[in-house]
């Protein structure tokens, strides 16, 4: 009986400095992110995922990876009076950046038209594409979606005619940011 009530004090003081190491201000948050600018942009195969090596690519076996530049504004945090381990927090990172409208150019061909509505936002998951019309909303869904800030897009349709072409994306948030991103020359074939 002895032995039974001294585990049972042993129980009660560790359910104790549990208790009082779990204080609810000190529980683990969320992390917090803003975009401060287009840290690359890349030409990527839609086979492979990876950068082309070539600079001509038909119309349909690339599309361009945009990624952005991010800083960290607040982070997971532990209870600094526990001793005990906590599991960390797998909610994906919240970002307090909006996309309020983006306008893509062909810079080499018709300079100030806008093409979005000829450029689709890709979206790639277990290595499989799907691509839909570019707006702010499919934008910011993605950014919601993922964990981690890019954007891909690819051509809609096939060009009237092969020749080089070079995209300047420009992205206004709704912070009253700008960035301006230009991807490398591609020669998109037919």
């Amino acid at each position: 009986m002895k032995l039974k009530t001294s585990l049972l004090l042993f129980l009660l003081i560790g359910i104790a400095v549990v208790e009082w190491g779990c204080n609810d201000d000190d529980t683990v948050g969320s992390n917090k992110y803003d975009v401060i600018g287009i840290r690359q942009t890349s030409i990527n195969s839609t086979s492979t995922h990876n950068r082309l090596t070539s600079d001509t690519a038909t119309w349909d076996s690339f599309y361009i990876k945009m990624s952005y530049q991010t800083i960290e504004l607040a982070h997971n945090k532990l209870n600094s009076n526990s001793s005990i381990l906590k599991a960390l927090s797998l909610d994906s990172p919240e970002y307090i950046w909006r996309i309020d409208s983006i306008f893509i150019y062909d810079i080499l061909h018709h300079p100030s038209d806008d093409i979005k509505d000829r450029i689709h936002i890709v979206s790639v998951k277990n290595g499989k594409i799907k691509s839909s019309p570019t707006n702010s909303g499919t934008l910011n869904w993605q950014i919601e979606d993922y964990w981690h800030v890019q954007h891909s897009f690819k051509l809609a349709d096939q060009p009237l005619e092969e020749t080089w072409h070079r995209y300047k994306f420009e992205i206004f948030g709704s912070d009253s940011t700008h960035f301006t991103a230009v991807s490398d020359s591609i020669y998109i074939l037919k």
